[in-house]
């Protein structure tokens, strides 16, 4: 049981892991937005959260999967 935890988290970590490259690659055309003073967040780290998220809640139904940038 912990050696697929560990395989799903590393295919999860890869899947975010190139999401986020895509985003780095075209840094010049990222969304940027401002979460309050001095606290931003990218189109890329919601994606990337989002991707994460979609990924672990099937995986993990009776886990909690706490959020870090959406508000």
């Amino acid at each position: 049981m912990a050696h697929d935890r560990y395989d799903f988290a590393c295919a999860l970590a890869h899947k975010a892991g190139n999401l986020a490259m895509e985003y780095f690659r075209k840094l010049d055309t990222l969304t940027i937005t401002s979460k309050g003073h001095q606290d931003l967040v990218s189109e890329a780290d919601r994606d990337v959260e989002t991707l994460i998220r979609k990924e672990l809640q099937p995986a993990f139904p009776r886990r909690i999967v706490a959020r870090a940038w959406h508000r």
